[in-house]
């Protein structure tokens, strides 16, 4: 295997294709030393179990694999598990925590039958929520307290944060005994993706303030409506997925601030439980571990109080949207009220018209129908002649053949009027029974046991 130095590229140019490994050794007299390199599966055994007596750089002296402080391993394949897992006797609840989506956590203290020490190993499980933004992270570790050393799979890094987790490491290697600094320094790192993550959310949002003009954090003028063409429904997509990422956010926040008080709890629980007759070698590491966590938690108790804030402007924004949308609606109903009303204006008028023209026709009826009968030539006037004007026997017929007619015509009408009667009653009673279906339905829809809208309060998933 071929070690890799601190002057070479980093592993985020050199994707890892194969299990990557870091160790590091404090010696009795305080001089440390590591190194780093890139496994294939063949090297693993001889990488659990070397031969002969391991050099480090800046260390005189070889170590026997038994003396390493910190042995780490990243990346493993299905089959590379059980080896691991057994060399590094780690706990067995390391599978099924590393496949947990929701996170999952646990420290355990064994005490020793043999032995008069109280507790001899500790270990330690520990996955974070699985987020594709944020990251995988998982470590599982046991804790020699005999040799005082650490051996440990993490799992879930990406190159990026492999190298940065190196790094943190290579700046303290003086802690690298202390069971917990491994978890405390990915800690750290993830807490600085979610920090990367939740800024990117706020930006999101701040956007979206300018474009409505209202709510921009650090400016309380100018709260107006910005961008006349902003798509409101698309704005009201975009604020269920923001209300989204800070549901997942404040679980990740959430978890880790339950990282941070597992760790903080373990260290306490070491500095009480008695462990070796040398103990003050852990205790010494003691304060500088507190240190290293007070900073990282405190900071995750301030990145949830921030969400809480960024989900308050989130609801802010959805509130504005509909008022907006109620705005434009209530602005079309207004316009189709006008238009009704100019419509009945105009029915009203036509129907003032059509009145009149019925109005004047029953003025002129009368005189009308009796000009035409006495014009028919039924009548004979005798106005040439000078003599007495007389009537035709026959005039009997005109009203023979009209009063039948007449009347045919109005039974005609009103059975007519009858049947469209009928007809509009039933399409009427039809669209009842369709509204009524329809608010039926709508009902069941609106029952807490369907609720299928969205909320824009505080949520979490």
């Amino acid at each position: 295997m071929r070690w890799k130095t601190t002057d070479e590229s980093s592993f985020a140019l050199q994707p890892i294709d194969g299990p990557a490994i870091f160790e590091a050794v404090v010696d009795d007299e305080g001089a440390s030393s590591k190194r780093q390199c890139q496994l294939t599966w063949p090297e693993i055994d001889d990488w659990l179990n070397p031969k002969a007596p391991q050099e480090f750089p800046g260390l005189s002296e070889t170590q026997d694999h038994q003396q390493f402080s910190l042995r780490i391993i990243l990346n493993l394949t299905r089959e590379g598990w059980a080896k691991i897992l057994s060399s590094f006797e780690l706990h067995e609840s390391t599978l099924d925590a590393f496949l947990d989506d929701n996170g999952a956590f646990g420290s355990y203290f064994y005490r020793s039958a043999t032995s008069n020490r109280p507790v001899n190993v500790i270990k330690l499980v520990l996955k974070v929520p699985n987020k594709i933004s944020i990251g995988y992270d998982a470590v599982s570790l046991a804790y020699n307290i005999s040799a005082k050393s650490v051996t440990a799979l993490v799992h879930g890094l990406e190159p990026a944060h492999w190298d940065t987790l190196v790094a943190l490491l290579s700046q303290s290697l003086h802690l690298c005994r202390h069971p917990l600094l491994l978890p405390a320094l990915m800690l750290t790192t993830h807490r600085k993706r979610i920090e990367k993550y939740r800024y990117d959310i706020d930006r999101s949002i701040v956007y979206l303030e300018k474009e409505t003009g209202f709510g921009v954090a650090g400016f309380l003028r100018g709260s107006r409506f910005q961008n006349p063409d902003l798509d409101l429904e698309s704005a009201l997509v975009r604020l269920q997925s923001q209300q989204t990422e800070l549901a997942n956010l404040a679980v990740v926040l959430r978890f880790s601030e339950k990282w941070a008080d597992l760790l903080l709890n373990s260290i306490a629980r070491l500095s009480q439980s008695p462990l070796v007759c040398d103990q003050d070698a852990v205790l010494q590491l003691e304060d500088e571990m507190l240190h290293l966590l007070e900073l990282p938690r405190n900071q995750v108790q301030t990145s949830l109080s921030q969400t809480q804030a960024l989900k308050d402007r989130v609801q802010s924004q959805a509130n504005l949207i509909f008022s907006l949308i109620s705005s434009e609606e209530n602005k079309i109903s207004r316009f189709i009220a006008e238009e009704n009303s100019k419509v009945a204006l105009s029915s009203k008028r036509d129907s003032m018209a059509m009145k009149t023209v019925a109005l004047i026709t029953m003025v002129f009826l009368p005189g009308t129908f009796v000009a035409t009968f006495l014009s028919m030539p039924l009548f004979d006037w005798n106005a040439d002649t000078g003599g007495t004007p007389s009537s035709s026997p026959f005039q009997w017929i005109y009203w023979a053949t009209t009063m039948p007619l007449t009347i045919a015509f109005m039974v005609g009408w009103w059975v007519w009027w009858k049947l469209e009667d009928r007809k509009w009653d039933e399409e009427l009673e039809r669209a009842k029974e369709e509204n009524q279906r329809a608010l039926g339905r709508t009902t069941t829809a609106d029952s807490p046991a369907y609720s299928p809208g969205y909320s824009f309060d505080s949520r979490v998933s």
